[in-house]
Parts: structure tokens; C-alpha cells; sequence
């Protein structure tokens, strides 16, 4: 029974972690002494409960692995559904502690599914891919400051900078080919992926890094978790325009790029993407369903290897 779990909201910042359990708070650091402490009272106080903490950019992996490997279920939700659950309960205060107790809160009324862990070489694979993709952000920067700034000086420390973080992109770009070398796993994944025209190595790895869960999710679950499902908009007789809402914005974005190519050079999603078009359905919205149908052929293609894209 759901009641019977114990649940201890974590808020997770840079610097903190706040925990609230059973009408008790502890504060500590969010480094390994810190993750120490806390696992030591949370045994004392409920050495069975699951961990639940939102999702942070990142600055929760530690945390939670180290509850995970003292024994603990991990639990990473979105920050949107939660400040949505305070919202709906009249709690707009927001305090690191609040935040840790309306979280424990959350997962009581919502009983979260666990996360499954990553291994050692998904968790360098994502730490390499979310890397890659932010010395992308600086030379896409850098490379429009040199066309806007007249200034020589500007110019030339520019162009320094551009140099130094396309080194260091090839040698990311070098570790993660090394690292797909030592898994078979990741390696046939990738080969899968980038089968279908129009997906991309950068897509298909963005996919496999942020989107772990491809190949064992429904096509529902799939959609949702990158935020391409359409929902309703209706009520009584009212029908609104159905839209898509939250998701991955890093896997979207990935899929975007892919999905722009395919509707033009793959054979059955630019048939499908003008099938769209001619019922009247904007480019946005027609790319959109382009997207999803993507990413559900994507994610049967992992769960199926006799699985083609032929309707």
C-alpha cells in the first residue's frame, strides 16, 4: 500500500541539501561528507524510506546515487509538477526546508515511480553529450560576436577563444567515440538510431544520454516524457486546440533538428508531414506531429530489431 511507504523530499541546490522526513529537517552540504550525514539520519529516522528529490540540471545525480547505493529508492520528478501540487494546496512559501516538505508531500499524494539507475558508462555518456552541447552554445556565441563586433579587439580574443573551444570540442568528441567503443550496448543502440534518415550521431546521442528510457517506454509514456504528446483543451461542448506541454526540452530540441530533415528527405515522414499540411495544419503543428511520429518509430526501432519505418 502507498501508505505504508515513507517518503523524505530532498531539495537540492549547487551548494545545499535540505531533507524533510517525518516531521523532521536536516541541512547539510551537497558533497560526499554532506551525502554521508544525511544518509546516517535518515537510517536513524526511516532507514526504509525512498529519497525524492526535482530534478536540478544535474546538481541531484551525486546526491542520489549515493542514497541509491546506501540502499534507498530514488525517486528524480519534475520541479513543474511539484510547484503545481503546492499551488493546488495553497502553500506559495518557499523556503529551502518548505521546498524539501512540500516535495515529501508530492510524493506521498502521487507515489512516483523509481528511477532506474544508470551504469557507470550512461552516466560518462551524459556527462560528455550535455559538455559537448554547451561548448556548442559558446561557439555558436562566439562565432555571431566576431560577425557583430567591429572592434579589433574583440575580434581577435574571439577568434582565440573559437579556436580553443573547437579543440576542445573534437577532443570530446573523441572520448565519446572511445567510450561507445567499450559498450556494445550503446554502440548497437546508435547504429539503430541513426539508421533513420534524418537522425543524425549528435540526435542519436542526445537521445541515448537524455533519454534513457527510450526502448522501454510505451509510445505514450515516450511522448509525454519529451513533451510532443498532443492534449485536449475541451470543455462541454467547447473543443480547444489540442498543444503540447513540459517535456525535455534538450531531447526536443535534438528531435527538432532531426525532424526538420526527415520531413523533407525521408520518404514516409514527408509524406506524412504533406499529408498534414494538406488537412489544414499549420507547419509548426504538422512538424510537431512529425516529431512524435519520430520518436515513437525511434523508440519501436529499440524495442523491436525487426521493427522498420514503412507507414
Amino acid at each position: 500500500m502507498s501508505s505504508q511507504i515513507v517518503y523524505c523530499g530532498v531539495d537540492v541546490s549547487k551548494l545545499t541539501l535540505d531533507a524533510f522526513c517525518l516531521g523532521h529537517c536536516c541541512h547539510q552540504p551537497n558533497d560526499s561528507q554532506g551525502w554521508r550525514k544525511m544518509i546516517a539520519w535518515l537510517k536513524r529516522l526511516a532507514p526504509n524510506a525512498a529519497v525524492v528529490a526535482e530534478a536540478t540540471g544535474g546538481y541531484e545525480r551525486a546526491s542520489i546515487a549515493a542514497f541509491r547505493k546506501a540502499g534507498h529508492s530514488t525517486h528524480v520528478v519534475p520541479p513543474l509538477r511539484v510547484r503545481q501540487f503546492a499551488s493546488s494546496m495553497g502553500r506559495f512559501a518557499k523556503t529551502d526546508k518548505i521546498d524539501a516538505q512540500v516535495i515529501a508531500d508530492f510524493a506521498q499524494a502521487s507515489v512516483p515511480k523509481e528511477n532506474a539507475p544508470l551504469d557507470d558508462l550512461h552516466q560518462r555518456l551524459v556527462s560528455l553529450v550535455t559538455f559537448r552541447d554547451q561548448i556548442k552554445l559558446k561557439i555558436v556565441a562566439l562565432q555571431n560576436q566576431t560577425k557583430l563586433s567591429a572592434d579589433p579587439l574583440v575580434q581577435a580574443s574571439a577568434k582565440r577563444l573559437l579556436h580553443a573551444y573547437q579543440k576542445e570540442l573534437k577532443t570530446v568528441a573523441k572520448a565519446i567515440d572511445t567510450l561507445l567503443a567499450q559498450s556494445d550496448d550503446l554502440a548497437l543502440k546508435l547504429k539503430k538510431l541513426t539508421a533513420f534518415q534524418g537522425v543524425g550521431q549528435t540526435t542519436a546521442l542526445a537521445l541515448l544520454a537524455y533519454l534513457p528510457e527510450l526502448g522501454q517506454a510505451s509510445k505514450q509514456q515516450i511522448a509525454a516524457l519529451v513533451g510532443v504528446a498532443p492534449y485536449n483543451h475541451d470543455s462541454g461542448q467547447s473543443k480547444g486546440k489540442r498543444s503540447i506541454h513540459g517535456g525535455r526540452a534538450n531531447v526536443r530540441k535534438s528531435l527538432y533538428m532531426a525532424s526538420l530533415t526527415a520531413s523533407t528527405r525521408n520518404p514516409v515522414l514527408s509524406k506524412f508531414y504533406q499529408l498534414k499540411r494538406s488537412q489544414g495544419k499549420p507547419p509548426k503543428v504538422a512538424l510537431t506531429a512529425v516529431m512524435r511520429k519520430l520518436l515513437v518509430a525511434l523508440n519501436l526501432s529499440l524495442k523491436n530489431p525487426n521493427f522498420s519505418l514503412v507507414s
